[in-house]
C-alpha cells in the first residue's frame, strides 16, 4: 500500500479550490456517498484518492508507471442523462 499524504486541515478548500470545485462537481454528477468514501480510503492509505495542488496534496497516490495520467484540467464531468443511460444498456445487451 502506498502511503498517503498529510491529513486534512481546517482551510482544505482555500489552500486546493480547483480541487474543491472538482469534487463538488463529482458529488453531483455522481453522488455525495461514493465519492466520500473514496475520499475517507484515500486519506486512510488506499490509493482511491489524490490531489495535489498549490503545493499541498491529499490522499493516497497511486503508483502510474505504465498508464497515462489525465490532469483534471483535461477532464469534462457532466450528470449522466436519462438518454445515456438507454444507450449504454442497450449496448450492454449486444
Amino acid at each position: 500500500m502506498n502511503a498517503p499524504a498529510k491529513p486534512l486541515r481546517a482551510n482544505l478548500r482555500d489552500e486546493m479550490p480547483t480541487t474543491a470545485a472538482i469534487i463538488d462537481d463529482l458529488r453531483v454528477a455522481f453522488g455525495a456517498e461514493g465519492i466520500n468514501q473514496s475520499i475517507k480510503n484515500g486519506i486512510a492509505g488506499v490509493p482511491t484518492f489524490y490531489a495535489r495542488e498549490n503545493g499541498r496534496e491529499i490522499g493516497t497516490p497511486l503508483d502510474m508507471t505504465g498508464f497515462t495520467v489525465v490532469s483534471g484540467a483535461e477532464m469534462v464531468i457532466n450528470p449522466i442523462s436519462q438518454e445515456d443511460i438507454a444507450r449504454a444498456n442497450r449496448n450492454h445487451r449486444r
